[in-house]
């Protein structure tokens, strides 16, 4: 989920370091003050600091009760959040498919339910701060009642001074400040800890059974009867009876309206998603399961490149983390690209003003170090395809290893060994350029001559 993912690195991660730069000074700082400020109660007159202390019974209880409340709120406020945006970029991203399926108002009441649970979620947390904060008033109100009783008695019984007794009642609500300051941060970390949940839950994630994960036998592709839907059992199927080889080392282009299958198509190849009828095979073995090397035997790169923080070299390294530098270099001379194009320190090299284009070419160049067996290409060169040396190393990437081409513009596919053709979930038709263009009453020449050969 892209959405959740997002999630975590940004508003967790910025939940956590906002903890970690502004409540733990805040909390020390406080700390500080409320130890010399007791101090100063003790020296003027034990019983105002015993008088003082009984406002520390209602802190702990109040303390105590919205810590209980608030955990599991921020924690299920946080997975709600990451669920709402999900719904939005699903639908966003993929509205020629809600279109084409007619999915709209079963797509906006999705973004309007998981926002009401959110918003219901929030305003159950807002209610426990609230209930939090009146709360520590209600103990300074008690603290303060206390020091001003207990000087009044002192005063009569003891002689002390009304001074003495007034500067007590300052100390006293001089602590309202760095005690509130110290209770209060106590929220800022309850929604650092649900944010430092969930991210530590990113490292714990099951990453599945190392024995049910198989090597492949070679790189060919077989999908048998396969039908897949998203969502729940009420929603038609996006694939449906779908069966297809494809010979290894082989360029494989699918086409197609939005909507029609090619997308998902990819995605069970890779996958990323499992059929809820039929076998999605490569190299023999479930995709799912497929591995090559040690490595996933599938590699997708998408239209939605990531840059990270750092150098050039950090982010080629997701493709193999124990690649050289010498490595990182060959494989983007593999692909033509010159090295001035990234500078020749590629781990000084900051990723800072790279351009689009440049960003694709470090995923390109991510699949060289990964070298898995099967490649899917979806819309990798859409936003850049002026890019001479992007468009050649999208060709020498699929050199030696079978390719799968998601291709939303039908001149990409001309040197496709093969083009698959889908409409409603099916393959219409399948073949080679030239003998699909030439077909009279085809699908794919009706969509050649709908884009004008574009």
């Amino acid at each position: 989920m892209r959405a959740d993912v997002v999630s975590r690195v940004t508003r967790d991660v910025e939940a956590v370091t906002e903890a970690v730069a502004d409540a733990v000074p805040t909390f020390v700082g406080a700390a500080f003050a409320i130890v010399l400020t007791e101090a100063g109660l003790t020296l003027l007159d034990p019983w105002l600091a015993l008088a003082a202390a009984l406002a520390i019974p209602v802190q702990i209880i109040v303390t105590l009760r919205f810590l209980r409340r608030s955990r599991p709120l921020y924690t299920r406020l946080r997975r709600e959040e990451a669920a709402r945006g999900q719904a939005l970029v699903e639908s966003v991203a993929g509205a020629g498919t809600v279109r084409a399926h007619r999915w709209q108002d079963a797509r906006l009441n999705l973004v309007a339910q998981t926002s009401e649970k959110a918003i219901t979620t929030q305003r159950a947390a807002t209610r426990a701060r609230n209930g939090f904060n009146g709360g520590l008033n209600l103990a300074e109100f008690i603290g303060l009642g206390a020091v001003l009783s207990a000087g009044f008695w002192r005063v009569l019984a003891a002689g002390l001074s009304v001074g003495s007794v007034t500067a007590g009642a300052l100390f006293f609500h001089r602590l309202f400040g760095p005690i509130g300051a110290v209770l209060g941060s106590i929220d800022d970390l309850q929604r650092a800890a649900a944010g430092l949940e969930r991210l530590v839950g990113v490292l714990l994630a099951p990453r599945g059974d190392p024995g049910s994960f198989r090597s492949i036998a070679h790189h060919g592709v077989l999908v048998r009867d396969v039908s897949f839907r998203y969502g729940s059992v009420d929603q038609p199927d996006v694939i449906e009876g779908l069966s297809v080889s494809i010979a290894e080392h082989t360029v494989v282009a699918c086409v197609g309206e939005s909507g029609s299958g090619k997308s998902t198509f990819a995605h069970l190849v890779a996958g990323l998603v499992t059929p809820r009828r039929g076998e999605v095979l490569v190299g023999g073995v479930p995709a799912h399961r497929a591995r090559q090397g040690g490595r996933p035997a599938v590699m997708v790169v998408t239209q939605e490149t990531h840059l990270f923080l750092g150098s050039v070299a950090d982010n080629l390294r997701l493709g193999n983390p124990t690649a050289t530098t010498a490595q990182l270099q060959d494989a983007l001379a593999a692909l033509g690209i010159p090295p001035e194009r990234f500078g020749r320190d590629l781990e000084a090299e900051a990723t800072a003003r790279l351009t689009h284009a440049d960003v694709q070419l470090l995923a390109l160049a991510r699949v060289a170090l990964a070298d898995p067996a099967v490649l899917v290409l979806d819309e990798a060169t859409a936003h850049s395809a002026n890019d001479e040396v992007l468009m050649r190393a999208a060709h020498r990437i699929t050199l030696g290893r079978t390719t799968i081409v998601i291709a939303h513009r039908l001149s990409q596919v001309r040197d496709a060994d093969e083009i698959l053709v889908f409409s409603d979930g099916r393959i219409a038709e399948r073949g080679q350029f030239e003998d699909l263009v030439a077909k009279r009453g085809g699908r794919f020449a009706e969509l050649w001559a709908a884009s004008g050969g574009a």
